[in-house]
């Protein structure tokens, strides 16, 4: 498996209020606040890592200061705040800088250069995607529409920032080295938590419960009160879990 990043950037340096919007917009969709559980031990296949947030019991978000007049958000499941809420039919995170009337952006990354997907917002209720969404539909981000028109990412509202990707493209070629990328934003917009913009906060820290180490940082969960929602089964290897994907989308084609 190749480099995986879903890293959330708000253009506010107020972290304890983000944090209460988050509590907020998480309970309109009838999620619990509650506690960090008890430390525990990651198993081989994570719901949290690998399935869309409505199919997990529980949610996760780090929420800490980047460099001066940014804060820096981490989540599990992954693509959490791009996702789409069920109780306003929007990208959560479009919610969530509409309510701090703050512009910011998600940069994902899946597998390497095999896709990228920006999403941007102005903090006022509009939103731009751009990139392919591989290993999604490409053409579709949990439901939001993209475009062929932008299958490359750029920034259509913090402009500023374009350079970040045009100076992170490969040698010689238009085409973004979004590893390299990943790294020059954490870097430029992560301050002295930069090392915590990794993915490792998310798979390891949030879904093993552990304290959060990233300075001035705050942990929020969320439980679904029914605890209901269908998690994948305990495996012990991949042949496993790729068998088991098999059948249930075997009995869901039926």
């Amino acid at each position: 498996m190749g480099y995986w990043e879903n890293t959330a950037y708000i253009a506010t340096g107020n972290s304890a209020l983000i944090a209460d919007h988050i509590v907020c917009l998480s309970e309109s969709e009838g999620m619990l606040h509650i506690p960090r559980p008890p430390q525990r031990e990651r198993v081989l296949v994570e719901s949290m890592q690998y399935q869309t947030a409505l199919e997990n019991n529980m949610w996760a978000l780090a929420v800490f200061p980047g460099s001066p007049g940014w804060t820096v958000i981490k989540t599990a499941p992954l693509d959490l705040l791009g996702e789409i809420s069920p109780a306003t039919n929007r990208i959560r995170f479009v919610d969530l800088c509409t309510a701090l009337q703050a512009p910011g952006f998600i940069l994902n990354i899946y597998d390497g250069s095999s896709g990228a997907v920006l999403v941007e917002t102005d903090g006022t209720g509009k939103q731009a995607l751009s990139g392919h969404a591989y290993p999604h539909d490409p053409l579709s981000f949990y439901g939001t529409p993209m475009s062929e028109e932008y299958l490359e990412i750029q920034f259509r509202y913090l402009t500023d920032l374009q350079s970040l990707i045009d100076h992170s493209h490969y040698p010689g070629s238009e085409y973004t080295d979004y590893e390299k990328l990943s790294s020059q934003v954490a870097t430029t917009l992560g301050g002295l938590n930069s090392s915590y913009c990794d993915n490792l906060t998310s798979v390891d820290t949030l879904i093993s419960h552990k304290p959060l180490s990233a300075n001035d940082g705050i942990d929020i969960y969320f439980k679904w009160p029914s605890l209901d929602r269908q998690e994948y089964p305990r495996m012990g290897s991949w042949e496993e879990f790729i068998e088991w994907k098999k059948n249930k989308a075997h009995v869901q084609a039926k």
